[in-house]
C-alpha cells in the first residue's frame, strides 16, 4: 500500500523535479526570462492549491480509485500539450492545468491512508508514502539533467506522459478501493462549507496546517528558484545542478525513512518541534551564508539539507496529526489541507519569481522566514495529545 500510495503521491515530484533542470534551456529556446519560466512553477503550484480543494469530496463520494484514473488520463494528455507547445503563454495556462490534475495523487494518497489508519499508525504510513514520492525525487533531476544535455526540453514532459500512463496501469489493476461508505452528500454545497468551516476550528488541524504550510513554502522557494540561481550567481550547467539538487533530497529520503521507524516511540509531536527548529536552522544559515557574499554553491546547498532534514519530520507528520481527527471527512479534510499548503507555497513561488534579481538572497530570505515561521507556529500553539487517537 505504500508503495501504491507511494506512487500517486510522486506524480507532484515527477511534475516538478525533472522540470528544474530544463528551466535555463527552456527560457533560451522560449526566448524568455529565466523569472518567466519559473512562472510556469508558479501556475502549477497554484494549479495543485484549486485542485486539492475538489478531490477531496469528490472522492468521499465516488470512491478514490475512479477519480484517481480520469485524473491520470487526462494528465498525459495536458503533458503531451505542453511538449507541442512552442511559446511560453500556453505552456503557462497547460501547467496550471497540470497543477489541477496531479492534485489528485497525493490528496487520494493522504485519503486512502486515513480510511485504513490513524494516529502513529498513519504518521508511519504517510511517512512511508513520502519516501516512496521523494525517492523519485532524488534521480528526477539527474534524468532531466541528461535529457537536457542530449536532448530537447521537450523530452521532460514525454516522460512525464509515460508515469503517467504506467501509474494509471498500475492502480487499475493493482489499486483496492479504500473507501468503505460513499458520502452522497459530500458534494452538497452547503455540507461543503460546513464541513470545511467545522474543520478549520479544529485547533490541531489549523497550527498544524500552518506549521507544516510554512515548510512546504520554504521548500517551495528552493524548487522555484535555486535552478536559476546555480546558472546565473554560480554558473552550473544542468547536470552539475541535477547533482546538487540530488544530494538534497537524498538527505530528505534518508532522514523520513528514520523518523518513520521511531514515530511510534517517539511520537509525532515531539519530532515535529524538532523538524521545526531544524527548518529554521537551515534557513538562517542560507541567509547568513548569502548575505555576506558567500560565493560557493554549497551556500544554498549545504543549508537546505539541513531544511529538508526537519521539512521530513514536519510535512508527514504534521499532515497525519491535522488529519487524525477526521475519519468520516478525512478526504475533504486532506483536501482543505492540501489547498491552503500549497496556496501558501504558490504565493512564495509568485514573489520570488517577481522579485528576481540576479542572486541568491530573495531566495534566502524566503527560506528563512519560512522556517522560523514553522517553528514559531508549532512550538508555542500546538498541543501534545493527552490521549492516542
Amino acid at each position: 500500500m505504500a508503495v501504491l500510495l507511494g506512487g500517486l503521491a510522486m506524480l507532484g515530484p515527477i511534475s516538478i523535479d525533472i522540470f528544474l533542470p530544463a528551466i535555463p534551456s527552456m527560457a533560451q529556446d522560449l526566448g524568455v526570462s529565466i523569472g518567466n519560466i519559473e512562472l510556469t512553477l508558479t501556475a502549477i503550484f497554484t494549479g495543485i492549491a484549486f485542485g486539492q480543494i475538489i478531490y477531496g469530496p469528490l472522492s468521499d463520494r465516488f470512491g478514490r480509485k475512479p477519480i484517481i484514473l480520469v485524473t491520470l488520463f487526462l494528465f498525459g494528455v495536458s503533458t503531451i500539450a505542453v511538449a507541442q507547445a512552442n511559446t511560453w503563454e500556453p505552456i503557462l495556462i497547460w501547467r496550471f492545468i497540470q497543477g489541477v490534475l496531479l492534485a489528485s495523487g497525493r490528496i487520494i494518497a493522504n485519503a486512502a491512508a486515513r480510511d485504513q489508519f490513524k494516529g502513529e499508525l498513519l504518521g508511519r504510513l504517510l511517512s512511508l508514502v513520502f519516501i516512496v514520492s521523494v525517492s523519485a525525487s532524488v534521480f528526477n533531476p539527474l534524468l532531466g539533467g541528461i535529457l537536457i544535455t542530449y536532448f530537447s526540453w521537450q523530452s521532460v514532459f514525454l516522460v512525464m506522459t509515460f508515469y503517467a500512463s504506467c501509474l494509471f496501469l498500475a492502480v487499475f489493476f493493482f489499486f483496492d478501493e479504500t473507501l468503505v461508505e460513499k458520502n452522497k452528500s459530500a458534494l452538497n454545497p452547503i455540507d461543503l462549507l460546513t464541513n470545511f468551516g467545522s474543520i478549520l476550528k479544529n485547533r490541531e488541524f489549523f497550527i498544524c496546517m500552518l506549521s507544516g504550510g510554512f515548510g512546504i513554502s520554504g521548500f517551495v522557494a528552493f524548487l522555484s528558484s535555486s535552478s536559476g540561481v546555480a546558472k546565473t550567481v554560480f554558473n552550473l550547467e544542468a547536470q552539475t545542478y541535477s547533482f546538487y539538487f540530488a544530494g538534497v533530497i537524498s538527505v530528505l529520503l534518508i532522514v523520513t525513512y528514520i523518523s518513520s521507524l521511531f514515530v511510534n516511540k517517539i511520537g509525532m509531536h515531539p519530532l515535529i518541534i524538532a523538524g521545526s527548529i531544524l527548518q529554521a536552522l537551515g534557513g538562517g544559515c542560507m541567509l547568513l551564508f548569502n548575505y555576506i557574499g558567500t560565493p560557493q554553491p554549497w551556500a544554498i546547498f549545504a543549508p537546505m539539507a539541513i531544511f529538508v532534514v526537519g521539512f521530513s519530520f514536519v510535512w508527514p507528520l504534521s499532515a497525519a496529526k491535522a488529519l487524525t481527527p477526521f475519519q468520516r471527512l478525512s478526504g475533504t479534510a486532506s483536501s482543505l489541507l492540501g489547498f491552503l499548503q500549497n496556496l501558501m507555497g504558490a504565493l512564495v513561488s509568485a514573489v520570488l519569481a517577481v522579485m528576481i534579481d540576479g542572486s541568491a538572497l530573495p531566495m534566502a530570505i524566503a527560506i528563512a522566514i519560512s522556517g522560523v515561521a514553522s517553528a514559531f507556529t508549532y512550538i508555542l500553539f500546538a498541543t501534545r495529545p493527552n490521549t492516542e487517537y
